[in-house]
Order: structure tokens, then sequence, then C-alpha cells
């Protein structure tokens, strides 16, 4: 009876989901005001993926979060148009933000595009909002568009700080097996890591799911952010994720990556 129920909830819940993906989106200038100071939590999906990738992971969180955040998601296309789908509790201090692109296809020039539409896209926010500290998240490629833009963008927002940088399976040396054959971006960041703020927090959840890897990504790849970030910031540290649910895809909705979020981000 109990596994009756809880797949009735899991169905009605993906229903409700499709439902609100049918909803009219709206242009970002539309996003409400808020009546408290923010912290929020912006979240950037890996390639393929839309602003819906995080769904799933947020429901999670919510369940033992209140009040819940609110998730506000953010399409960036490729005219420069900005539009969202959510609700903005307006007392909610920390809501979340989820940041997905028309242009979402991989590769290092994309990536770099991914991360100057994301600049444009916490300029709107910063006006809107006025907030001086945000918490970051990164999933596979997210967390390469986060490095990008610690390395090139954030010294250009007066003030504001990140304090907190969680990536899921962020690919630094992209599909190299050996650090032997670095690629031009793994090297680009080696030679900016100087430009990091030097109180962020890194935590780097890496996924072993088949062999060396998380199916998707490969293990040395992975840690090749302890070669970007150790020693250059507040503080990194790897945690592996192991296990049926430790594949790419499913690594942000593993419960033991949203109870890493849950601490480290919250």
């Amino acid at each position: 009876m109990n596994h009756f129920f809880t797949r009735l909830i899991s169905i009605l819940v993906k229903t409700y989901q499709k439902l609100l993906n049918k909803l009219p989106s709206h242009p970002i200038s539309q996003l409400p005001a808020s009546k408290v100071k923010i912290r929020p939590i912006i979240m950037i999906p890996g390639s393929s993926a839309t602003e819906n990738r995080f769904n799933r992971m947020v429901n999670k969180l919510n369940r033992r979060q209140h009040p819940h955040h609110s998730l506000i998601r953010i399409k960036v296309w490729n005219d420069g148009r900005m539009t969202y789908r959510g609700h903005l509790h307006r007392k909610d201090k920390a809501p979340i933000f989820v940041i997905g692109f028309q242009n979402n296809r991989d590769g290092y020039e994309n990536i770099k595009k991914q991360a100057a539409m994301f600049d444009a896209v916490l300029t709107v926010l910063l006006e809107k909002y006025s907030f001086n500290s945000f918490k970051a998240l990164g999933h596979s490629n997210g967390g390469l568009i986060y490095t990008v833009f610690l390395q090139q963008y954030l010294a250009n927002h007066s003030g504001l700080e990140m304090e907190k940088l969680l990536t899921i399976g962020s690919p630094y040396n992209l599909n190299k097996k050996n650090l032997n054959h670095r690629v031009a971006m793994l090297d680009d960041f080696v030679s900016n890591q100087g430009k990091l703020p030097k109180k962020l927090q890194h935590l780097s959840i890496l996924g072993i799911f088949f062999r060396d890897g998380d199916g998707i990504v490969h293990r040395s790849s992975v840690e090749a952010g302890s070669l970007i970030y150790k020693g250059k910031i507040a503080s990194h540290r790897e945690v592996v994720i192991a296990g049926k649910d430790a594949h790419h895809s499913s690594l942000p909705q593993n419960e033991q990556v949203v109870d890493l979020m849950r601490e480290f981000l919250l």
C-alpha cells in the first residue's frame, strides 16, 4: 500500500511539472519584486539540458525545507531575449534561479558564449533585486560555465560575492581520460586561477557509475578541478558518489547529492 501511494504521488508530481512546463513564459522584466533582501541559489545545467533540468532536485530539496524555496527558471535565447517560468514567493530569502540557454551545445567556444549569456542574466537580476552575495550550483558543463564566469566576469560586479560553488560531474578536461593530454580550456583555467575569488568555497561531486567515471565523464576530468581551485580559494573539496544512481544524468537528483546540497549550500 505504501508503495502504491509513493508511486501515485510520483505520478502526480510529474504530471504537475508537465503542466507547469506548458504554461506561457514571461519576459524577465516581469519578474515580481521581492519584499526581503535575498541571497539566491543560482543553478546552471549542462550541455543539451534546459532550464527544467533541476526540477526533480528542487522538489526533493523542498520536501524537508520549510518554507519551500521558490523555483524560477530563466531561458536565454540566442537573440538576447530572456524569459522565465515559475513563481517567486516575495518573502523567500533564498529563491532558486535556474539559468538555461537556447544555445546549450557542448564545446569550449560555446561554454564561453554561455558564460557571457549567464553574466547578462545576472546583471538583470542584480538590477532587479540588488543582492550582494549568492551561492551557485553547476551540473556538468554548468560547472565549466561558472569557472569562466568566475575568472572573466565576476570582478566586473563590484561588491558581489559568490560564497559557495557546488559542481556535479564537471569535466574540466572535457572528454580526455589522461591528464597528460590537457585540453586548451583546462590550460586557460589553470593560467587564470589567480582571478578566482579568494573567499570562495568549492565542493566538487564525482560520480562513479562504471569503471572510472559516471558513464559520461571520466574521473580524471572531474579531478582536474583541483588543478584549478585547490590552494587558490578558501576551500576545495571532492566527494565521490558511487552506485546505480551515480550515472552522470542521475547525479543531480541522487539522494546523497541532494543531502550534500542541503548541507553545503543551505
